[in-house]
């Protein structure tokens, strides 16, 4: 995280603001939808929690 989320007061959504793993704490943000960020898997995640 980046900083501060930010609420979207019409749509009901929650953006924060990231920036890449290892980038200078002068390099633009992202927003991400948070929705986005606790919904996301790491990579291979299905293959191995198959049941």
């Amino acid at each position: 995280m980046a900083g501060q989320s930010l609420r979207d007061e019409h749509t009901s959504t929650t953006w924060v603001p990231v920036r890449p793993q290892g980038s200078a704490a002068d390099e633009q943000v992202s927003l991400v939808r948070a929705t986005d960020i606790l919904d996301a898997r790491p990579p291979g995640f299905d293959e191995r929690f198959r049941n």
